[in-house]
């Protein structure tokens, strides 16, 4: 009967023991999760385990509403080819009667085969509604801006646009176009996004940059296509000359030079156009160095003189620029910009 006795006493204060040691324990636990709560009141932070979710790399947002495009164009038209009050899905600007504007042979296709109503849109293509002026000392339109004056707004205008469909359309990717003073405008906003990391867009979300006809083109920067040409642009040739503020006082312009750091990020998605004796982006080198020839170079500019309009206005042919296939600029721009569109992802 006595060893019965010892055993439940043993047992029991076992038992006894047990329940306070669990009991002390949890009040160990609750002051630790108390103080942790109090930490973290406060201001902490506890470390965050990675996860399986966290350490995927980050994918692109999806689920953007149907009026956003996966791809957009954007196409900024020369001098008088564009107006602050047309329709960027709809342009009527011309700057010759009758003939249509050279980027329309991009734009109008995509849009006819992509920008419908009531479902969700591969692509779609917005003509940048700008001044597009070069205000020369007879000018009769008072409104037109200066050559300067006008790519400075273009610039502006791109760049507004292009940061509010980011805004809207997170997802959305770029192609981005631009002939003769649009060329500038659409060069001058590459240069920026690819070197300025807090640009407007990252330099990621643009598929490619096309300047057809660019006045501060330099050979090697950006991806020289097709036909090459001996000059640079007019923008870059002049810039040092001593004859310049003659030549700027016709037009506005003052000749901006190269442009500092190129295309940086962008250097790969850029393609420079060129057609030989085009004097916006095939100038004689030394120029600057030949008062004559900048005598002369207003006149051919406006086609008072030599045959620069004819080449300028010729690139839907093959007549002064073709591509490694034989194509002329226009189709080329196209058909890259449909090739970039149909292996986009979607972004629906």
């Amino acid at each position: 009967m006595v060893k019965n006795s010892r055993e439940r006493k043993s047992g029991s204060g076992w038992l006894n023991k047990a329940l306070v040691g669990a009991a002390a324990f949890l009040v160990v636990l609750g002051l630790v999760f108390g103080g942790v709560l109090w930490w973290q009141g406060r201001g902490g932070h506890l470390p965050s385990l990675p996860t399986e979710e966290a350490a995927k790399p980050p994918q692109p947002p999806k689920g953007q509403g149907a009026q956003c495009p996966d791809v957009r164009l954007f196409a900024v038209g020369g001098t008088h080819e564009s107006k602050e009050s047309d329709d960027p899905f709809n342009p009527t600007t011309t700057a010759i009667p009758d003939m249509p504007a050279m980027l329309w042979a991009i734009t109008q296709p995509i849009n006819e085969q992509y920008n419908k109503e009531g479902s969700d849109k591969k692509a779609d293509a917005y003509t940048l509604p700008y001044n597009a002026g070069f205000k020369v000392l007879v000018s009769n339109n008072p409104n037109e801006k200066s050559f300067d004056q006008s790519v400075a707004q273009g610039v502006q205008a791109l760049e507004d646009v292009l940061k509010r469909t980011a805004s809207e359309c997170p997802a959305t990717k770029y192609f981005v176009v631009g002939y003769s003073q649009g060329a500038v405008v659409v060069g001058d906003v590459a240069n920026v996004i690819g070197n300025d990391d807090k640009a407007v867009v990252p330099a990621d979300r643009i598929l490619g940059m096309v300047l057809l006809s660019d006045g501060r083109r330099q050979p090697g920067v950006g991806q020289d296509v097709g036909t090459k040409v001996n000059g640079i642009g007019v923008e870059v040739a002049l810039k040092d000359s001593p004859f310049l503020p003659l030549v700027s006082a016709f037009g506005g312009f003052t000749m901006q030079g190269p442009r500092e750091g190129g295309f940086g990020k962008l250097q790969d998605e850029v393609f420079e156009i060129c057609g030989t004796g085009d004097q916006i982006c095939d100038q004689d080198p030394n120029i600057a160095k030949d008062a004559g020839a900048q005598a002369a170079l207003p006149g051919q500019l406006l086609g008072a003189s030599g045959h620069h309009l004819e080449v300028h206005t010729s690139y839907g042919t093959t007549t002064y620029w073709k591509s490694d296939e034989g194509k002329p600029a226009v189709d080329w721009i196209k058909d890259k910009a449909l090739s970039l569109i149909a292996s986009a992802p979607n972004t629906h």
